[in-house]
């Protein structure tokens, strides 16, 4: 979230703060296999440093 400050001669930003992410759930096919699903928790971990114990995959079928 931005907190924006107007004044008449120029706009800026006072302070930005960025939501933590508390787990996340991936729904992919072939999640089923645990090559794939190592690959996915990798790059969750890789992306938003996620620790693994808060990352959950699940086989889907679309």
């Amino acid at each position: 979230m931005v907190s924006v400050k107007k004044t008449t001669k120029k706009s800026f930003a006072s302070e930005e703060e960025t939501p933590e992410i508390e787990g996340v759930v991936v729904i992919a096919e072939g999640a089923d296999k645990s090559e794939v699903k190592t690959q996915i928790c990798e790059t969750i971990q890789a992306l938003f440093g996620v620790p693994l114990h808060k990352i959950k995959v699940l086989k889907g079928e679309f």
